[in-house]
């Protein structure tokens, strides 16, 4: 499962395979997870997703009034599909770009909300030191492109409270961090885990909701 974490993997993967895919949840079927970003996300706020891979979820966003969107991802290949795909469509403004979410090219402060869907949990995936430092440039990334004064970070994780809480709840994010259960879809086209097979399924993903100023909640 390490190479998750890798940029070779995902570059062969979306070169075979051009086909959208949501992990963990997709938002135009998930009631749960739909109803629990549309609480946390208003139609104004300038909106990141970060390792946007092939999701559809920008794309839906857009249809339900969430107008400014940028979605990013480290594999040039997956970028240029996501271009193709919202070019097909005269009326799906969604900026992208091929970045490094460790490493971004945005000024401090430039969006009211960032949404992680399975990013931290593929960076983490190996388990060991390195993952531990990529995953904290990650979160500290999100952090500074973040508005300050008042945003939200939703991250969806397969991993619960105790052990994700401790990395995100790190002083230097100022945020205010809650964690909501999502029941996992049960279609395994939307359902999949980043985690060795050997690890018993669980019922639920989670959804941390990392707040400042007046989000969250």
């Amino acid at each position: 499962m390490s190479r998750l974490a890798t940029h070779e993997y995902w570059e062969e993967r979306y070169q075979q395979d051009p086909e959208p895919f949501d992990w963990l949840q997709r938002y135009s079927t998930c009631r749960e997870f739909r109803e629990a970003l549309k609480k946390q996300l208003r139609p104004a706020d300038t909106t990141l997703v970060v390792g946007a891979g092939s999701s559809r979820l920008p794309e839906e966003l857009f249809a339900d009034g969430h107008t400014k969107l940028t979605a990013v991802d480290w594999s040039s290949t997956c970028v240029g599909q996501l271009k193709e795909r919202y070019a097909r469509s005269q009326n799906l403004k969604i900026e992208t770009a091929v970045m490094d979410a460790r490493s971004m090219d945005f000024n401090d402060g430039s969006f009211d909300a960032c949404i992680d869907k399975a990013l931290l949990d593929a960076v983490l995936c190996s388990g060991d030191d390195a993952a531990q430092e990529s995953a904290r440039k990650l979160l500290a990334e999100i952090a500074r492109v973040c508005k300050a004064s008042e945003s939200v970070f939703l991250l969806v994780s397969i991993e619960p409270p105790d052990v994700r809480l401790p990395l995100l709840k790190r002083p230097e994010f100022n945020w205010k961090v809650t964690s909501h259960p999502i029941a996992k879809p049960t279609s395994s086209l939307t359902a999949v885990a980043i985690a060795p097979a050997s690890e018993p399924a669980a019922s639920s993903h989670f959804l941390y909701v990392c707040a400042r100023g007046g989000r969250g909640g």
